[in-house]
């Protein structure tokens, strides 16, 4: 333990989301040192700085790679990229998860089997990147109506980068919410699909987890 406080909801609003990444960014950089000296730590993120260089996400993740770090996040997005990410989708993105750009476009997680969540420009249907994935997920799949999320896995919006550990994704799923301007989030890995209420319950573990 880092002497911190887990956070006990989800946030609500901006200003709960800047806590909330503040509580995790402590989390990250208290273990950094320690994962970038031990022999063998695949700390990611590589992918992304060498594909997207001019990103100020990458420089982010340059600066991690090398424990020159001290906020994991970058500028918040405006109003008009989220709103160009929704025309560009043809969805309408979760209130926590656009609280959560307009903190920071995107989020470096070094160490962590997701290691970068994407800027609003670069997020995209979990099928553009991940065909086969879908196609066997799909034939899997005894009940579409039970398991509608991992049968429609196609049309779920990937909010993370290509992993360079496993093959972990965080995803929305626009089509189903359980809570009014949600909708479901979901952590993808080959052995399992985890459900959360939304995109902000999915960063509360993920930052809790940093304790």
């Amino acid at each position: 333990m880092n002497g911190q406080t887990k956070h006990l909801k989800a946030p609500a609003d901006v200003d709960e989301w800047l806590d909330l990444l503040t509580q995790l960014n402590q989390g990250i950089l208290s273990t950094l040192e320690e994962r970038l000296a031990a022999p063998h730590f695949d700390m990611g993120m590589q992918p992304f700085a060498e594909q997207y260089p001019d990103s100020p996400l990458a420089d982010v993740a340059r600066r991690a790679l090398t424990g020159t770090i001290d906020w994991c996040g970058v500028p918040g997005a405006s109003e008009q990229a989220i709103v160009d990410a929704e025309k560009r989708l043809g969805v309408r993105l979760p209130k926590s998860y656009r609280d959560f750009l307009k903190v920071s476009n995107g989020f470096a997680l070094p160490g962590r089997f997701v290691d970068i969540l994407l800027p609003v420009e670069l997020i995209r249907p979990f099928e553009q990147d991940n065909e086969e994935i879908v196609q066997i997920r799909r034939e899997l799949v005894v009940d579409p109506v039970v398991d509608a999320f991992q049968y429609h896995l196609d049309r779920a919006i990937q909010v993370s980068g290509t992993p360079q550990m496993g093959d972990d994704f965080f995803l929305l799923d626009t089509y189903h919410s359980t809570a009014l301007n949600e909708c479901d989030a979901h952590v993808y890995s080959r052995v399992d699909i985890d459900w959360y209420a939304s995109f902000g319950h999915l960063m509360l573990e993920e930052s809790n987890s940093t304790l």
